[in-house]
């Protein structure tokens, strides 16, 4: 798959958030490059894909019912904008040390993918961590 065909990887970015959505951790792997990084707001970055993988994990479990859904897509190059809402209750287990609230969340945001050999190699996240931890009941 070439990198520089924007619509080859927005269907491959769909992949991704649809596993995401689906909490189905088994179908990202494939689609991680083996030097995957992600920017994530409040937690930092997280290097490789196993570490990429158990946020994911944690974050199911803090939120059982969270929810993914793209709302835009946009390409060039090898980099593909998502658009999201992203919903769920924080009322499982604790997540990033954090115990959990019972809150109720709804945030949009934005990921910024970039691929190499069609993998994601990286990601930065973008959202309002100010909302975030409002919704949250953190502050």
């Amino acid at each position: 798959m070439a990198d520089s065909d924007p619509s080859d990887l927005t269907a491959v970015a769909r992949l991704i958030v649809t596993a995401v959505a689906r909490h189905d951790l088994d179908a990202l792997r494939p689609l991680y490059h083996d030097n995957l990084v992600e920017d994530v707001p409040m937690v930092g970055r997280l290097d490789g894909a196993d570490c990429v993988l158990g946020y994911f994990a944690e974050m199911y479990r803090a939120m059982p019912d969270f929810s993914l859904t793209a709302e835009q897509f946009a390409a060039s190059g090898a980099t593909v904008f998502v658009r999201w809402r992203m919903t769920g209750t924080f009322n499982g287990a604790s997540w990033n040390g954090i115990d959990s609230t019972g809150a109720s969340i709804d945030l949009r945001g934005m990921d910024c993918m970039t691929f190499v050999n069609g993998r994601l190699q990286h990601n930065f996240v973008a959202y309002d961590s100010y909302m975030f931890a409002s919704q949250a009941g953190l502050i």
